[in-house]
């Protein structure tokens, strides 16, 4: 029938005007023919509705994001802004057969990587393609250290700083630097002098 009065009138029962703004429901098939649902809203709900079909959305009000069944999961359309992270334990000295970081728990941060001699840090980056990256930031000691966001052509060679600064604060990127996997692999570089330690590296992104 289409869309109808959620009290079903029997043939020719007579309907009351008053009942015409009542609540509708849509019990088949309703054919748009290119023309737009204006102002249509999903059903907000705080948990996934039982019992869905392939295709079926809602807005989860819990995870505030849109959700559709695939006909086996739901899937969530949200994008937004993301966070990658690592520890401490994930970066290593830049001439790996020096062997000048220690890997050590710290009271504060849990783990850390603790340089021995003068030595750069180097942490590997795996970000989804197609993320746009927004900020870098490499906590530890020594503040005016610098870090830098690199990319490597993988194929060409060669690499570009996609945005440096210093320890402990948010550094932004440079704008349009969308990840390519295809073509890039990405990394973080950290000057550590001699006792200095890396605690932890973030970074955020849009996907």
């Amino acid at each position: 029938m289409g869309i109808k009065h959620s009290v079903a009138k029997a043939s020719g029962e007579v309907g009351k005007a008053t009942e015409w703004n009542d609540d509708h429901v849509i019990d088949g098939d309703v054919q748009f023919n290119q023309y737009e649902a204006l102002r249509f809203v999903f059903n907000s709900l705080a948990a996934p509705p039982a019992g869905p079909v392939a295709g079926q959305a809602y807005f989860d009000t819990t995870l505030n994001t849109l959700r559709v069944w695939d006909g086996t999961n739901w899937q969530n359309l949200k994008g937004g802004v993301k966070y990658w992270s690592a520890p401490g334990t994930a970066f290593y000295a830049e001439k790996v057969s020096r062997q000048a970081f220690d890997h050590i728990f710290d009271s504060a941060y849990g783990v850390a990587v603790d340089n021995l001699t003068d030595e750069a840090a180097l942490c590997p980056v795996m970000l989804p393609d197609g993320a746009i990256i927004q900020e870098l930031r490499v906590n530890g000691t020594a503040q005016a250290r610098e870090v830098r966001l690199l990319r490597n052509n993988l194929i060409a060679g060669g690499y570009t700083e996609i945005c440096a600064g210093s320890r402990n604060t948010d550094i932004t990127a440079t704008a349009g630097q969308t990840v390519d996997n295809s073509q890039y692999v990405y990394w973080i570089f950290a000057e550590c002098l001699q006792t200095q330690q890396i605690y932890a590296a973030r970074i955020k992104y849009l996907l």
